[in-house]
Order: C-alpha cells, then structure tokens, then sequence
C-alpha cells in the first residue's frame, strides 16, 4: 500500500481504497519513501478527540485534482494494532492527527 501512496503522491492511504475491505490504513506525512515515519494501523479505534478545530484544506487519492476545506479535531488519541498484531495506543497531533482522521473515515464508509 505504501508503494500506491507514494506513487500517487498520497500522504495516507486506507486498505478499501485499492479494494480491500479490511481495517487496516498506512501513512507518512511527510509523503516521501525513506522520509518520516511510516505508520501502519490495523483495526483503529478513536479513544479521544481534541476539543479544538482547525480547518486545513484537503485532498483524496479517491478523488484526484479535487480540493476542500475540512475542519477536523486538532488531536487525536487512538488504539490500534501493528503489523504483527500487537496493541498500542498514540496520540496523533497536527498534520499526522489530520491523515488519521482523513483515512479512519474511509474505514468507517467504505469510499473508493
């Protein structure tokens, strides 16, 4: 899934979005191989959201070359599991926290 993010350009990139319906999502904000962090999630849950909003104009691999401006959650704090099926819980800010929301949605609606 990395190698169709990068080569599309994509910072994100959710499993039902190249057909396959599993909950699983991988993204670096960076958006560059070999830059930033690799972030695999398998089965997210959201535990919190931050109460502010910021608005920040987004973009969908689902969708190419259309734009808007969506207002998310600052922060995010979340449960999930890695690629080996361990548990884990982070807490994502700023653009990471945007990425996550963005691709959590696609889990929750299945959008191609």
């Amino acid at each position: 899934m990395f190698d169709v993010m990068y080569k599309t350009d994509g910072i994100g990139l959710s499993a039902p979005q190249v057909g396959i319906n599993v909950q699983l999502m991988v993204f670096n904000p960076v958006g560059e191989r070999g830059e930033g962090e690799e972030i695999v999630l398998v089965n997210p849950r959201v535990n919190k959201y931050s109460n502010k909003m910021i608005p920040y104009e987004e973009g969908c691999l689902s969708f190419p070359g259309i734009h808007a401006d969506v207002e998310r959650p600052e922060s995010v704090k979340i449960d999930a599991r890695d690629i080996n099926g361990a548990r884990f819980s982070v807490s994502l800010s700023d653009l990471p926290a945007r990425v996550f929301q963005h691709e959590f949605d696609h889990l929750q609606v299945f959008v191609l």
